[in-house]
């Protein structure tokens, strides 16, 4: 990891990897409801990430808001403040973006790649991410 990175970045990696470890999932301190980014499921947890691919430089970029195509009452997109924007250098086409946002997150968290797995939105850019023991 760069020494520059963003304490941002650090800590939702730590996140994970906490998470990870404890195999447990759940939500974190101060979260909660059905927008939460981050959900359990068994012994599995999933978060939100919104991807840029074709991207100059993979990076973690920071919590966001991120516009469904949903439509939210009144005609307007509905926004989810719980994701995380993600840049990804591989373009957005014949999964390639997917493999390489797999093997960045697997990198930066030190969690195995074969643990990740895209469990929402593969041909989207806002994605549902699960890590499972």
């Amino acid at each position: 990891m760069k020494s520059g990175k963003s304490s941002f970045a650090e800590n939702w990696l730590r996140l994970l990897r906490d998470k990870f470890t404890a195999g447990t999932g759940g939500t974190p301190p101060g979260r909660g409801g059905t927008g939460d980014a981050w959900s359990a499921g068994g012994k599995s947890f999933r978060f939100r990430v919104k991807i840029v691919a074709g991207s100059a430089k993979n990076e973690i970029v920071g919590a966001m808001g991120t516009e469904s195509d949903a439509p939210a009452e009144g005609g307007s997109p509905q926004t989810d403040t719980n994701a995380v924007k993600i840049r990804i250098a591989a373009p957005p086409e014949k999964g390639k973006a997917n493999a390489e946002l797999i093997k960045f997150l697997s990198k930066q968290s030190g969690i195995p790649a074969k643990n990740f797995r895209i469990a929402g939105g593969a041909s989207s850019k806002l994605k549902v991410i699960e890590i499972s023991p």
